[in-house]
């Protein structure tokens, strides 16, 4: 794919988000913690979820974009390392989109000008309050091929069952992190115990059935893959949504 590291696997759920630290990532926060028990899409923020220093930031959030299948940047206040972030997302010819909040406060916390000139061209996305931005992202997810795949292996349905594999599968996914890509069948099961469903805890063997039928299901749609030491979700340049 053209502008895109040979050697980088991508990480076919994951989507890079960069985005003001102060009023607009609490919004974003809100909103991803909600997602995520209902969708296979993990948006990831660099210096959220794993430690950082100054040093070594650039590298990280370079690093992150690389192996994303997508790129969300929110533009609200102007700031500049979402500019830079973009740049370089757009150098890599990463998908990528922007948001921006319209709600004035936002604007008025966040910075001088509504959207940084780098990024005033650039087709966008509003959104005015934090309901407004699950929405957007909701639709993001919805859109996401990894979803697509991921409801055709897990469709929605009103049998108790056939819920019960969905919502397991989705935190079958949610176990893979940036750290740990590859994962032994043991150590799928020990992230999953103690799982529960209507609130009620899943007896062992239920839950190693459950798991059992998730991971086929995965793999035989393409978003795990086995390999010699365990399972992995299924990387490669060609996840790049589109």
């Amino acid at each position: 794919m053209r502008g895109v590291h040979r050697h980088t696997d991508v990480i076919p759920n994951q989507v890079f988000v960069g985005c003001p630290w102060r009023v607009t990532l609490p919004k974003y926060q809100k909103a991803i913690g909600k997602l995520k028990t209902k969708y296979p899409i993990r948006f990831t923020i660099v210096g959220w979820d794993d430690g950082h220093d100054a040093e070594d930031l650039l590298g990280k959030i370079k690093a992150r974009i690389d192996s994303s299948s997508y790129a969300l940047f929110d533009g609200t206040g102007g700031n500049p390392n979402v500019s830079l972030e973009y740049g370089y997302a757009e150098a890599k010819d990463i998908p990528r989109v922007i948001y921006l909040s319209t709600h004035k406060a936002s604007q008025r916390n966040g910075g001088e000008s509504p959207i940084i000139s780098d990024l005033a061209s650039k087709s966008r996305k509003n959104y005015k309050l934090g309901s407004d931005l699950k929405r957007l992202l909701e639709e993001f997810c919805q859109d996401h091929v990894f979803t697509k795949r991921f409801d055709v292996a897990f469709p929605s349905s009103r049998t108790e069952e056939r819920k019960k594999r969905r919502d397991l599968a989705l935190k079958l996914i949610h176990v893979f992190t940036e750290k740990d890509t590859t994962l032994l069948r043991p150590q799928i099961s020990h992230r999953l115990r103690g799982t529960k469903h209507r609130k009620k805890e899943l007896a062992a063997n239920e839950l190693d059935a459950l798991i059992t039928n998730a991971i086929k299901r995965l793999t035989k749609a393409g978003l795990l893959r086995r390999r010699k030491n365990g399972f992995a979700l299924a990387c490669a340049p060609s996840w790049r949504m589109r």
